[in-house]
């Protein structure tokens, strides 16, 4: 048994036992040691145990009660014993007492506790310091009604025992000074609650084993994969359903045959010779191993040095000798973290009630791994405990290669100087491939999937685009306008694609990105969006910057600025159409975006940007709508600006005057004004 000191883990708990105890004027104080006595009864309900007047440093009239304890199994409660003074205090003894009870010989005691008959030193308790004693009850009988079956009794050199003992009885049990009694009664309702039965299903990647064994298949290195187990209590009895309590959870494999270490190993141990280690412990074979390779064992004396008994995880009474996984703790874990079930905080699963976890696989090396996940609780075996296996193969993953093939269904033309990466220009078709993908060793590679959102994936603040086919070698990128979809980016900004792909095996490759920009050809490019499916605002750009302009021909808009067979319809300025608006996308029903591009503005002039709510369709006519107005100035952002438009009741909706922009200079000034109408 293990004498190590056992901190107390609970904050509150800990100020508990540091605060409580006597009230002293400064005058009279000593040093001294009481000892307090908290416990955990059914279900982790929590008591302190206080005298008469409600002081918690006396454990006079404790009692801990089981409440209803099943027949046939290990009832385990907790009592949590303390140091609230300032000397140290030393306990001699813990046992149990009250042999004429027909259940004594059902309880029995567990932790850093000295029985009757020990011939261990004193457990020292230092200020502020505990102890976890464990109270098990096994009984095999039921009872009519609530009894008393026992008294813990603790020997300390506590200055506050419930009864002082003689000289005699203190060196009867190994004080060599003073010493005192403190007794807790211990309480029960024997009950037959009916065999604790748990369905269990382990499902990964959509594929479920009805037995709760994770089988994760071949997962490439560095990557991970998830199983999700999930616990249904499906258990039932003549007198009510038998509530399901875990109070342990780890990965690990069963502790096997402890003989050889005198059958006392530990949770989450196993025996190694004739010690016990610590787990967690992982079976680690070469990848291409069969079954018939194995050499079976039923202990891991019959193993060489260096191996243990694994049990196999779709048979656990099959043992195999196998080297631990290395590293042991990182192969099988518990995806969220360790579950934190204890018996003082269990896992409670009501009769029909279920509960889920995941466990992750993350394989070191290419070979083959087996381990599992254990559970302790109120299980109908003897030990109380459940075991189902885990079982996976590291494989060398195959490599993601997204590109872009094509720019307006050509090869691309123009890379950015810095990062290389494709530019296009708004409105440009893409098409994205991931056919250079490989796999290892000539695997095949059968499956991709594509995301512009997430693993990487990301597209402009804005952008409505998604992907064509987002499980093809091949995909497109497409946006919707009106009622139809169309290739193309509907935003300027940096778009990114991220692809993974899967080959025969199963095995997928990590993701990997490839980044593409809409940069803007034009020397002024004007781009407007929102933020409802069904809302319809118009962007005006007036010549000359006077707002008296308004859908005149100084004003580029829906109505007259759309592109006639590829060339402008306004003519503004010089001769030619380089100093020409053109309004590439006119989107009536959607999020945006409407773009403007003049492709070498006026010099002397300026031009005013204007943002008009058409039209809001469908319910709620009058509701507001953020839009958003970006210019880019040789293809570069200069200007970002967002603002509530609040009305767009059909044809009279508001208008914002956004800023103006001067040219040559490209300086871009605010204007930020707001009116309830259109000029005019």
């Amino acid at each position: 048994m293990t004498r190590a000191l056992h901190r107390l883990a609970l904050a509150a708990l800990s100020a508990a036992l540091m605060l409580s105890g006597c009230e002293c004027d400064e005058e009279i104080y000593t040093a001294s040691n009481l000892l307090q006595v908290r416990g955990l009864e059914a279900q982790g309900n929590p008591f302190i145990c206080q005298d008469a007047d409600g002081n918690d440093t006396s454990a006079s009239n404790c009692v801990l009660d089981f409440g209803d304890a099943a027949i046939n199994r290990d009832n385990l409660r907790y009592l949590i014993v303390g140091n609230a003074g300032q000397a140290g205090l030393q306990i001699y003894k813990a046992f149990i007492s009250a042999p004429d009870s027909p259940f004594f010989a059902d309880l029995s005691l567990s932790g850093d506790v000295m029985s009757e008959d020990s011939e261990d030193s004193p457990l020292l308790l230092v200020s502020g310091d505990g102890t976890q004693i464990g109270v098990t009850f096994a009984p095999t009988v039921e009872s009519e009604e609530p009894l008393f079956l026992g008294e813990v009794h603790l020997i300390s050199d506590a200055s506050n025992p419930e009864k002082e003992l003689t000289p005699e009885e203190c060196a009867e049990h190994g004080a060599p000074g003073p010493c005192g009694l403190t007794q807790v009664q211990i309480w029960g309702w024997p009950k037959d609650l009916g065999e604790v039965a748990l369905s269990v299903t382990a499902s990964v990647g959509g594929n479920i084993n009805n037995g709760g064994i994770c089988d994760f298949g071949r997962i490439g290195l560095g990557g991970s994969a998830r199983c999700t187990v999930t616990l249904k209590n499906i258990g039932s009895a003549d007198n009510g359903d038998p509530t399901a309590i875990i109070d342990r959870g780890i990965i690990a494999v069963p502790p096997g045959d402890t003989s050889a270490c005198g059958g006392g190993c530990g949770w989450g141990q196993r025996c190694d010779g004739a010690a016990c280690v610590d787990g967690p412990f992982a079976a680690q074979e070469e990848g291409n191993a069969s079954d018939d390779d194995r050499r079976l064992c039923a202990s891991s004396g019959e193993c060489e040095s260096g191996q243990f008994c694994a049990p196999d995880a779709f048979d656990p009474s099959v043992g195999f000798c196998s080297a631990e996984a290395e590293p042991a703790g990182g192969i099988f874990t518990f995806a969220d973290g360790d579950p934190g079930w204890l018996p003082e905080s269990p896992l409670i699963i009501e009769p029909g009630a279920q509960v889920s976890f995941d466990i992750e696989f993350s394989p070191a090396n290419l070979a083959k791994y087996t381990g599992g996940y254990l559970l302790k609780g109120n299980f109908a075996n003897a030990d109380g405990m459940f075991f189902r296996g885990a079982v996976g193969i590291g494989h060398n993953a195959p490599v993601a290669n997204p590109e872009v093939t094509l720019v307006d269904g050509v090869a691309p033309t123009r890379t950015d100087p810095d990062s290389g990466h494709v530019l296009a220009a708004p409105l440009s078709t893409i098409m994205l491939s991931g056919e250079n993908s490989t796999g290892v060793n000539g695997s095949r590679i059968v499956r991709y999937e594509w995301s512009l959102s997430d693993n990487g994936g990301s597209v402009p603040e804005g952008s409505q685009v998604r992907l064509q086919d987002p499980q093809g070698e091949n995909t497109a990128v497409i946006y919707r306008t009106g009622s139809r979809d169309v290739e193309g980016l509907d935003s300027a900004g940096i778009y990114i694609a991220a692809l993974r792909v899967q080959d025969e095996h199963g095995v997928w490759s990590g993701w990997a990105t490839v980044t593409f920009e809409a940069r803007p050809e034009s020397s002024l490019h004007v781009e407007l969006t929102w933020d409802h499916p069904s809302s319809d605002v118009d962007l005006h750009l007036i010549r000359g910057g006077d707002r008296e302009d308004y859908t005149s021909g100084n004003d580029c808009y829906y109505m007259n600025c759309k592109p006639r067979n590829g060339n402008p319809t306004l003519s503004w300025g010089g001769a030619g159409n380089m100093d020409d608006p053109v309004l590439d996308l006119d989107d009536v029903n959607g999020f945006g975006p409407e773009n403007i591009n003049i492709e070498e503005p006026e010099i002397g002039q300026e031009y005013l940007i204007g943002a008009y709510y058409y039209r809001a369709d469908g319910a709620g006519r009058d509701r507001e709508s953020e839009v958003t107005v970006r210019v880019y100035l040789y293809g570069r952002l200069m200007f970002e600006e967002a603002r509530i438009l609040e009305d767009g009741s059909a044809f009279n909706g508001h208008w914002w005057e956004v800023a103006t922009v001067a040219w040559p200079e490209g300086s871009i000034t605010p204007v930020d004004n707001y009116y309830t109408a259109p000029p005019g």
